[in-house]
């Protein structure tokens, strides 16, 4: 089952470098050039990545559900359309962000004074932003998760139908190279 709607386009049409990107990845694919899309909040300095912040990552992913995630996503969303850009793509009301938020505190507290409290000392002894990263990453999950929703996927495709795919594909072909003859080695003779 192809949940993205790519019937406007055909194999041939969409450039060499996403051919052999799945059809559900082409969105994404896209998506992430040229939008950066992720759940995960951007940090300001290098995501540090230690043994400790693996299993503080792989703790979290352990320990949350999908719909833990999804409660995440729900928290980074609303978050997101407090931007005054974009607010105007987002309403929740004040009771709805209460709930978003209550929920999203006792996840965290959860997750980092009970399931993960031992990786969590161990990142926090540690310094630097490993806890922002491990959060990242299972933004990022619950990213993934979102994604594989055939209706995200279809939402998430529109953009396709306004891709100038003969200029993308232009641009993403390989250069077209020219071959020249070697030079002859002193003293041979010219070729006839």
């Amino acid at each position: 089952m192809d949940p993205v709607n790519v019937a406007a386009f055909t194999e041939d049409e969409l450039p060499t470098a996403m051919i052999s990107i799945r059809p559900m990845s082409r969105a994404l694919f896209l998506t992430a050039l040229i939008g950066g899309a992720t759940l995960a909040h951007a940090a300001p300095t290098p995501r540090m990545t230690t043994p400790a912040v693996a299993a503080l990552s792989a703790c979290l992913a352990d320990n949350t559900t999908g719909k833990d995630r999804k409660d995440l996503a729900r928290w980074v969303f609303v978050g997101m359309g407090a931007h005054p850009d974009i607010k105007r793509l987002a309403s929740a009301s004040d009771a709805d962000l209460t709930d978003i938020d209550r929920t999203m505190g006792q996840l965290m507290t959860r997750l980092m004074a009970e399931s993960c409290l031992k990786q969590t000392r161990e990142v926090t002894r540690e310094g630097g932003n490993g806890i922002e990263t491990a959060f990242g990453q299972l933004g990022e999950l619950a990213m993934q998760e979102l994604t594989n929703n055939p209706a995200v996927g279809q939402r998430m495709a529109g953009f396709l139908k306004h891709v100038d795919l003969m200029r993308l594909g232009a641009a993403l072909a390989p250069a077209a190279t020219t071959t020249v003859a070697p030079a002859p080695l002193p003293g041979a003779s010219a070729p006839r």
